[in-house]
């Protein structure tokens, strides 16, 4: 019935702590004075009602945290923060709690910093959902343009364009909700190390996935065949230049925001930690690929160089570009002299 009353009261309250805060931040001293001054030279006066309305404004809600977007440590404007031996305020937040109150481990040491609203299980329920239903849609329409007479690898590449530009919608949208912050959840600032970054991340790339190859190639040559014929087969059929945005700018987002953002985040922010993250981020992302047992695992291993980048270098745009480049040399390699190799048996 007094709330209209109320408002002019929690803003003194609010106030007086205010300067409260500050004062005792700079470690001046004097504040009962310096509060008296504020409010017209009076000491004001203990009433019920007024500390009330200051333990109304004491409890509000605040949170302390540290941007994945931008490294900075952010407070709200009004914040409880206690001064130096006084006991932290009920209803505050760790200095490195997210808008979901968990707190990063003591000895995290990463620049990259999970800031997402998602729990682990949630999150991953949320992209296996996305995912199906998103191949479920596409391969209906696929089949769609098939029975009208669509010529297959035509129907085939444009639904899976179709696919990635879902997919991405889809991660946006993730992103979004649950109070979310879509660059702080998806990473894009720029990477730690500038564009070093690229160059070490790049480096560690080809060395991975060129001694996969290698191995595998001196097993069986076929391990590595077998799953490279489907993309020559586009490449050589009569809209064979769909398969470099495919490869080059739609896996690369679609994969990278989703595996390495969305779901990395809020696993990063499970029991496993981040190494379990990119395990289970690297196992996901080598599951939707068809191809052979051998084909999986370099997939997996991938993925986690991939997560390594972004914890390295704090953001997505390092995986994202070293990806797009990896299949964009891949896919020229194939287009060359090296597709006849690989359709032979």
């Amino acid at each position: 019935p007094n709330g209209l009353l109320r408002s002019p009261f929690i803003a003194v309250a609010g106030r007086i702590r205010q300067v409260q805060y500050t004062l005792v931040r700079a470690g001046k001293k004097g504040v009962s004075a310096s509060v008296s001054t504020a409010t017209g030279g009076a000491e004001p006066k203990p009433s019920k009602t007024i500390a009330l309305l200051d333990r109304e404004a004491t409890l509000r809600p605040h949170v302390t945290h540290t941007s994945a977007s931008t490294g900075t440590r952010q407070t709200d404007m009004i914040t409880n923060d206690p001064a130096p031996g006084e006991p932290a305020p009920r209803g505050s937040a760790p200095a490195s709690a997210t808008p979901t109150g968990l707190a990063l481990p003591d000895n995290w040491s990463w620049p990259y910093r999970p800031d997402t609203p998602w729990p682990p299980i949630a999150a991953l329920l949320a992209a296996g959902i996305a995912i199906v239903a998103v191949r479920i849609f596409v391969s209906l329409l696929a089949l769609g343009a098939m029975e009208i007479g669509a010529e297959f690898h035509l129907a085939l590449m444009t639904a899976t364009l179709l696919q990635q530009v879902l997919l991405v919608g889809a991660v946006l949208m993730l992103a979004r909700t649950r109070g979310g912050q879509p660059l702080a959840v998806l990473p894009m600032a720029p990477p730690v190390g500038g564009r070093w970054a690229y160059v070490r991340s790049g480096a560690v790339l080809v060395v991975v996935a060129g001694s996969m190859s290698a191995i595998l190639h001196a097993i069986d040559p076929n391990l590595i065949k077998q799953d490279l014929r489907p993309f020559v087969e586009m490449l050589r059929s009569p809209h064979g230049w769909l398969l470099f945005p495919i490869v080059t700018i739609g896996a690369p987002l679609s994969e990278e925001l989703l595996f390495r953002g969305f779901l990395f985040a809020a696993l990063c922010r499970s029991p496993t930690g981040p190494i379990g993250a990119a395990v289970l981020t690297s196992a996901a992302w080598a599951s939707v690929h068809a191809y052979s047992i051998a084909g999986v695992v370099q997939v997996f291993v991938i993925g986690l160089v991939f997560a390594w980048m972004v914890l390295r270098t704090g953001s997505l745009r390092v995986p994202i570009v070293l990806h797009a480049v990896y299949n964009l040399v891949l896919a020229i390699v194939l287009a060359s002299g090296a597709g006849s190799g690989v359709m032979t048996p």
